[in-house]
């Protein structure tokens, strides 16, 4: 049985990496504390970090995915330098339509920290897909 959210968070993954925005485009480390970044401009890192659900009516429910796509820029003269990346980010993901999801949507971005002359900003999207139970549910 293969995972939709592991799905999802590839096809954002490759939907950012096929954009062209110039940096490294990368799952989630598991250890965020030690990563590294190569790339001397920036990093997307992608994750899901959560999901809710809608009330279930008959098996089926809506399934809203949460979509953090953290950027990682160095280098840059001011904090507007990420700007463009920010645009280009949501330029790509909001109105995508992932296979089996509904389209993304923007929810929200932030700035989180600089650390060293590397900018982090998170960057927020949902997308949402039908959830049916495998168990019939009109059995008495």
């Amino acid at each position: 049985m293969s995972s939709p959210l592991l799905a999802l968070e590839d096809a954002v993954i490759s939907n950012l990496a096929s954009a062209s925005l110039g940096i490294s485009v990368e799952p989630y480390p598991d250890r965020p504390a030690d990563y590294s970044m190569i790339d001397p401009v920036g990093a997307a890192l992608v994750v899901i970090p959560s999901s809710r659900y809608s009330p279930m009516i008959n098996g089926v429910q809506t399934r809203t995915t949460r979509i953090v796509v953290t950027l990682l820029v160095r280098n840059l003269a001011t904090h507007a330098g990420a700007y463009p990346l920010i645009d280009a980010v949501l330029a790509t993901l909001q109105g995508w339509t992932p296979d089996d999801w509904q389209p993304v949507a923007a929810i929200s971005e932030q700035f989180v920290t600089e650390d060293n002359g590397v900018w982090q900003y998170d960057l927020v999207f949902e997308t949402s897909r039908l959830q049916i139970t495998q168990y019939n549910p009109c059995q008495m």
